[in-house]
């Protein structure tokens, strides 16, 4: 399953996705739900595995990598922002949040079943006009736009059932 954060600049789409630690949204309150749900069912085991990606200027990085960081948690706060005329602390990527979910059965016959749920805050669409966007902010702009536009290129091939699906065009 996946669940995009889709809309306009400045509209909350990242606040929708993450909260606050005083106010979870949706990707908290999905991990908290996640191990609540495994801490009810006696008859199975679970493991979770989580990854968290920012796709930036073209380029993906792992949020998680404890290459970049000793605290996951610090390396997430470093995602890409910058202030513009619309938003101060706008963000300049996408990040996408993948939760797997291995239910392991008691029984020796038991099968094993795997979930996915990617959680996708996508950037908004810049009116590089309106942002008053200059040298890398106007940058960032333009690659955001163009990932938008590639996305909703492959999203518009898969509805229409097209032979050919543009997923590497982004």
């Amino acid at each position: 399953m996946c669940v995009f954060a889709y809309g306009q600049t400045g509209t909350g789409k990242t606040f929708t996705m993450d909260g606050t630690n005083e106010e979870p949204r949706i990707v908290p309150r999905a991990l908290e739900e996640f191990f609540r749900q495994a801490s009810l069912d006696n008859s199975s085991s679970f493991t979770f595995t989580m990854s968290m990606l920012e796709v930036y200027m073209g380029n993906l990085r792992d949020l998680l990598s404890p290459r970049q960081s000793s605290r996951p948690h610090e390396q997430y706060m470093t995602k890409s922002t910058s202030w513009t005329n619309v938003n101060e602390a706008s963000s300049r990527s996408h990040s996408l949040t993948r939760i797997n979910i291995f239910r392991h059965g008691d029984a020796l016959e038991a099968k094993s079943e795997v979930s996915k749920l990617w959680m996708i805050d996508l950037e908004g669409c810049k009116q590089l006009l309106k942002t008053g966007a200059k040298g890398l902010t106007l940058d960032e702009g333009r690659a955001i736009n163009l990932s938008l536009s590639a996305l909703g290129d492959v999203v518009a091939a898969l509805k229409r059932k097209r032979c050919h699906v543009p997923y590497r065009n982004s």
